[in-house]
């Protein structure tokens, strides 16, 4: 091997080696500092996403609507949760005869899959509990899960409102079992 052969072999070594730094680096900074991944444990979403669904989400978001799904952190930090945004900021929620009020307005939840929430209905006798009005400081989201029953002591009813710096993202973009976004 000549010595003009050698120094191309080592300069194409380091561009290439380089390009693999500079890629592995850009794919770090993303998947740790721009998205979060997550894995769906737990029924308090069935069935709008069940168990075991693998998605990401990217940490950077626009305003919050009612109606979003979000990902929080779990209490006691182990892992992330999705849940589903029902109140604002500065508004009150309340559940009466398994309808949720919105400062005083039913709320529309045309997201729920109503056989779903007939079947719950006709096994637990209820799907949704009543729960007294809440009201909402300002910066303070009320969220509950879709599944009302597997989720009763893990949203807002039993854990209280979240700020909006616990809200980490939202449109999750599902992986498995079939790659969809979810808003």
């Amino acid at each position: 091997m000549t010595k003009e052969t050698c120094y191309k072999f080592i300069k194409t070594i380091f561009t290439y080696g380089s390009l693999v730094f500079v890629i592995g680096l850009a794919a770090w900074i993303i998947r740790d500092f721009c998205m979060i991944d997550v894995v769906i444990q737990g029924q308090e979403m069935t069935p709008t996403i069940d168990e075991g669904t693998t998605g990401v989400t990217f940490l950077w978001h626009e305003d919050f609507q009612r109606g979003d799904l979000v990902l929080i952190k779990q209490p006691g930090g182990q892992g992330y949760a999705i849940r589903r945004i029902i109140a604002l900021p500065n508004e009150t929620v309340s559940c009466v005869d398994e309808v949720i009020y919105v400062n005083g307005e039913p709320l529309d939840e045309d997201y729920l899959d109503a056989d779903y929430v007939k079947k719950m209905q006709r096994r637990y006798g209820y799907f949704t509990r009543d729960f007294n009005e809440v009201e909402l400081w300002t910066n303070e989201y009320f969220l509950l899960g879709d599944n009302r029953i597997a989720a009763q002591e893990t949203d807002s009813r039993a854990l209280g409102a979240y700020t909006e710096n616990s809200l980490k993202g939202k449109n999750l973009i599902l992986l498995s079992p079939n790659f969809e976004v979810i808003k």
